[in-house]
């Protein structure tokens, strides 16, 4: 390897502690490291024979640990391996000094390149500093194999929004550094939630061989693995089936609701709550302990407490760092992370909160592996790590003064969730429940909520006389409670419904209405906008996202769509700014397609054609199937006078379909397709 890093040390001094608990694997513990090792093997095989690698995995699932204790030390001699690097490290020494300097690529290369000083890297780039660089040389004379890795790649698109404008530069440098240095061989490792950031770079970023590697919870025989075998280089076992029994009380999982009142066991156990575990047994041990037996597992090892334990201290941490009390936070966490059937819940990430907390909170608690998120619905959703964890959150809760409430919202909260998992029926159910609950209590505005939600499902169910009904109950209830927000969030969240099922005039009726209460509501506003645009009426739809921008400058949805709605009405200089910002703030990966398809027919329009090119390819890589794509792929490149291609993109239109595009788009692609027949030009 190369010399200038750090092989596996084999000579490692006595180690007193196995299980490193929260923290990751380092590269000198690669002989306490079991359970992964057929992922390490094929990890290390696709890093070696492809240009660029993606390892992704969530949060805690273990993915610099492989990388560190697993794939690292097994690789052969004859590498040049450069450090593990990253694209945040802190403290950076200095700020960037000027337009030329990358606080991405200076990151990165403070890491490969420790001994060099800090002036000199600011002024490299990526393909300078391979340029530069001597290779090493196999025995046969030639250069060896650099491998490089990255880790905690999604820092590129969660990094402060100062330095967003540095992204797309640095994915150029390290394109040019691959494509300028044959023999290099790149590694990132990113969180799950973040791959969607990356997709549309990824073309972009490397020439093939590419390829992607998930990573999973580890199964029942890789975590009793893990649990056994690090203890081979200690004085201590386990007796025979305590180690076993350890694994089916990570794996337990308690009466999760009605149908399923007897615990079960789960197919995987999630690795940090594993080390968690066995790191608290192991500290808790009498010294003289030196066979570890089930009675010693419940004594010192309860799963249960061990995880309570976790959980209050990350909600104690958490607490202290944001100034919010902790009888708050748990609160919090329970309603709306655990559902009344014993169920984990999901809350939607929006602009500034999730689930009605701050969203630097739940991003902390995400960041101590106590709760992780995923896309569904095209969105952010944050839940529990694991199931494992609702008895110890609860176990935890009821040791305090905190207890949940028991009242109508708790089957409102049930209603919610039914709604965006599309479960109509049950939401109504829930609803009523809620509603009946409420009218018993005297509690009008838990009524009204139920009432509106009742409204929402009837309407997704095509119930529209129902639905009139909820809706309008729930508006004279509010306004009973001269709650003003709350009519206007009911009228618009009627409008929405009425509009996703394709009532465009009826929703429209009823955004102007809510804008008429509430002329700056942000959610009535955008509403309005996104009806106005739909029935083709773009410059009006154009001035309501100005009136939101002019409240919310970084709105990166009003900014993504004004940047659209230019491009349409041909004002390309103003589009490209508006979707340049928007691209820059990492915005929903289902929007992507449409901001990256708009910017390539703003630059068609420039007549930067060889960049429209490249920007509808990576509109067309970020979704296949895009009708809007494949339409506004044919006007650009129309643009570019290449007409057998704009047939074929909108021909493709057609294969995909065209439920996506509005009516006046349809209109335009009809429009299209005539001049582009034979008669055409």
């Amino acid at each position: 390897m190369n010399a200038t890093t750090t092989g596996p040390n084999h000579d490692r001094e006595h180690r007193d502690h196995p299980y490193p608990g929260l923290r990751a694997f380092t590269r000198t513990e690669d002989d306490v490291f079991f359970g992964r090792e057929r992922e390490a093997a094929d990890l290390r095989s696709l890093w070696l024979a492809n240009r660029l690698t993606v390892l992704f995995g969530q949060s805690g699932v273990g993915k610099s640990s492989l990388l560190n204790a697993g794939v690292i030390p097994g690789l052969p001699g004859e590498v040049d391996l450069l450090p593990v690097g990253r694209l945040a490290p802190a403290p950076i020494s200095a700020p960037v000094s000027g337009h030329g300097d990358n606080p991405f690529t200076f990151a990165l290369l403070s890491m490969w390149s420790p001994r060099s000083g800090a002036e000199r890297l600011r002024s490299t780039t990526l393909a300078e500093f391979f340029g530069g660089r001597s290779p090493l040389l196999d025995e046969f004379g030639e250069p060896m194999t650099i491998l490089a890795a990255i880790d905690q790649f999604e820092e590129l698109f969660t990094a402060s929004p100062q330095l967003w404008r540095h992204r797309d530069a640095f994915i150029a440098d390290l394109s040019a550094a691959l494509t300028a240095t044959p023999q290099l061989r790149v590694l990132v490792s990113m969180r799950e939630d973040a791959l969607a950031s990356l997709l549309p770079y990824e073309s972009r970023l490397s020439p093939p061989p590419r390829r992607r590697m998930g990573m999973r919870a580890l199964a029942p025989a890789q975590a009793l693995r893990a649990v056994v075998e690090p203890l081979r280089s200690t004085d201590r076992s386990f007796a025979p089936g305590c180690a076993e029994k350890l694994v089916d009380e990570m794996r337990t999982v308690h009466a999760l609701g009605p149908d399923q009142p007897e615990p079960f066991l789960d197919e995987h156990i999630e690795p940090v709550q594993l080390q968690i575990v066995c790191s608290a047994l192991w500290d808790a041990l009498p010294e003289d302990v030196r066979v570890i037996t089930v009675a010693h597992v419940r004594e010192y090892g309860d799963v249960d407490q061990t995880l309570s334990a976790f959980y209050a201290g990350a909600v104690a941490d958490v607490a202290r760092r944001f100034d919010v009390s902790e009888r708050e936070l748990r609160s919090w966490i329970e309603r709306t992370f655990i559902t009344e059937l014993n169920t984990r819940g999901t809350a939607y990430e929006g602009a500034g909160e999730v689930g009605g907390m701050r969203i630097e909170i739940a991003r902390a608690l995400r960041d101590l592996h106590l709760l992780r998120v995923e896309h569904r619905l095209r969105a952010r959703w944050y839940e529990l790590q694991h199931d494992r964890l609702i008895a110890a959150i609860q176990q935890d809760n009821r040791g305090t003064e905190w207890e949940p409430e028991q009242d109508a919202s708790m089957y409102l909260r049930a209603a919610q969730r039914a709604m965006v998992a599309g479960e109509f029926r049950d939401s109504m159910a829930w609803s009523r429940r809620a509603a009946d609950e409420a009218v018993h209590a005297g509690d009008r505005r838990d009524q009204a909520e139920a009432e509106f939600l009742l409204g929402q499902a009837a309407a997704m169910l095509g119930e529209e006389a129902a639905s009139d009904l909820h809706h309008t109950r729930a508006i004279e209830l509010f306004e009973v409670l001269r709650d003003e927000p709350a009519v206007v969030r009911t009228t618009t969240g009627w409008g929405d419904v009425l509009l996703a099922k394709g009532r465009p005039d009826r929703s429209l009726e009823l955004y102007e209405a809510a804008v008429r209460r509430a002329p700056s509501d942000q959610a009535a506003l955008e509403g309005l906008a996104n009806v106005l645009w739909r029935l083709g009426q773009l410059r009006a739809a154009t001035d309501v996202y100005e009136r939101i921008l002019a409240e919310s400058p970084g709105d990166v949805s009003a900014l993504g769509a004004r940047g659209q709605l230019m491009a349409e009405l041909q004002q390309p200089q103003r589009a490209i700014t508006d979707l340049e910002r928007a691209l820059a703030q990492s915005p929903d990966p289902d929007r992507l397609p449409d901001l990256r398809s708009a910017r390539a027919l703003a630059l068609a329009q420039l007549g930067r054609h060889p960049e429209a090119a490249s920007e509808l390819q990576a509109a067309i890589d970020a979704d296949p199937r895009s009708a809007r794509t494949y339409l506004r792929g044919g006007r650009t490149t129309m643009l570019q006078g290449e007409f057998g291609q704009a047939r074929r993109l909108l021909e493709l239109r057609r294969q995909v379909g065209g439920q996506e595009l509005y009516p006046y788009e349809a209109d335009t692609a009809a429009d299209l397709e005539r001049r582009l027949s034979p008669a055409g030009p």
